[in-house]
């Protein structure tokens, strides 16, 4: 089989990439996390980068969005333009009637070519559970804690099935082992995620001795174990193999994704930077009560329309261009304002703000 070395070799192939894996590359893959509830399966849960304001609470979210409604789905998916959607956890499947509304409202909105795969530890796989879903419209399981009897009864159902787990540093010989099972059994993919630290498993993978590179959030030696794995698996076997680097899911997945965001949310006044950021500029320091006579003076005084102007009551502050901003700074800030150039992430507000530089 043929190895593809993509993204500036932050994404390596054998064989097929998975269709899930096609939308998520192009940032048109929306994130539904259904539930933060989990079995905490002994063999993962020291491995899991959930955040703690996730992680065992039963909350929902699309991409950053916080979901108290169906139709917060749609509208988030709306707005990535999503072609398919990664329904995960938690273990969706503790929650399975919630997650089977989710694909058939998915489904409903955006058509059967609108592509759905489940993340699940396969701890609650079960006949009636797989035969629900595929009646909901799910395309595509990927197990995390694969056995031999979950992989051969999902195998048996008009869906493809995949294995992802991430890569323990040189833990070689068992990446092998299950590939080889994988591979007899013919499951459809196999996929490697570069391990992650993060707050909620850090201190659990420095205690088994893992450690953090020095350029990024992945755990030192994950690549190159799954480097190894993958180039001795392409004269070995006909699995499709993927591995996923965390710079990818950061640099590839995650830019695209708000690139196709910002370009949908982005106001008149704000620019997009090629990175999915949106700019502007902002006026601070006005009482709340004098925000909107500061907005009309400014729109009349400097001739400005008013799309190219806002007033953000919730951050306390007048927003405009950064041509503006730049053209109106000396009278502001002689008067006692604050003016600066805001970038921000273009997801659900509360939006994080990633840069600000005074004028």
């Amino acid at each position: 089989m043929k190895l593809r070395i993509l993204q500036d070799k932050r994404s390596w192939v054998l064989g097929k990439l998975p269709e899930g894996c096609e939308f998520c590359a192009r940032g048109s893959k929306l994130v539904l996390f259904v539930t933060g509830k989990c079995v905490f399966p002994r063999e993962c849960s020291w491995l899991c980068p959930i955040s703690n304001e996730r992680r065992g609470r039963d909350v929902i979210y699309a991409n950053e969005r916080p979901v108290t409604r169906n139709e917060d789905v749609v509208e988030e998916a709306k707005l990535i333009d999503a072609e398919g959607s990664g329904v995960t956890g938690g273990e969706p499947l503790l929650v399975l009637s919630r997650t089977i509304s989710f694909i058939q409202t998915l489904k409903e909105n955006f058509g059967e070519k609108h592509h759905v795969h489940l993340y699940t530890s396969g701890k609650n796989v079960t006949d009636e559970a797989l035969s629900m879903l595929i009646d909901a419209g799910l395309d595509e399981l990927r197990i995390h804690l694969p056995t031999f009897n979950i992989l051969k009864m999902a195998l048996e159902y008009p869906i493809k099935v995949g294995v992802e787990v991430p890569v323990i540093p040189g833990a070689e010989d068992a990446l092998k082992k299950l590939a080889e099972e994988l591979d007899q059994l013919e499951v459809d993919f196999l996929n490697l995620n570069e391990l992650e630290f993060s707050e909620s498993n850090a201190e659990e993978l420095i205690k088994r001795g893992i450690n953090l590179r020095t350029d990024s959030f992945a755990a030192e030696g994950s690549e190159e174990t799954a480097s190894r794995l993958l180039y001795w698996a392409k004269d070995s076997l006909s699995l499709n193999i993927h591995y996923c680097s965390a710079s990818f899911k950061d640099g590839v997945q995650l830019r695209n994704r708000f690139l196709r965001r910002a370009l949908r949310v982005a106001q008149q006044y704000e620019m997009v930077t090629e990175d999915g950021l949106l700019v502007k500029g902002v006026i601070h320091g006005v009482p709340l009560s004098e925000l909107e006579k500061l907005a009309t003076f400014l729109m009349k005084e400097f001739r400005i329309k008013p799309e190219m102007m806002r007033i953000n009551v919730e951050k306390g502050r007048i927003e405009t261009s950064v041509k503006i901003a730049c053209r109106i700074a000396k009278k502001l800030k002689e008067r006692g304002f604050e003016v600066g150039i805001l970038e921000e992430y273009p997801t659900y507000p509360p939006r994080l703000e990633v840069e600000y530089t005074p004028l």
